[in-house]
């Protein structure tokens, strides 16, 4: 979707900003991550352990 907007309409601004909000939703994931750090281990863990 993003690839058709950038190169049909010739808007390169597009792909600065999707380079830019993907970067940031990656940050937000790792320090999401050390900070509940402990919670998705256990939660790892316990999926590990998990029989259907």
């Amino acid at each position: 979707m993003i690839w058709y907007a950038a190169v049909d309409l010739e808007q390169t601004w597009l792909w600065w900003a999707t380079g830019i909000v993907a970067g940031l939703a990656i940050i937000a994931v790792f320090a999401l991550f050390e900070k509940k750090r402990e919670d998705v281990l256990s939660m790892v863990d316990r999926l590990k352990q998990w029989q259907p």
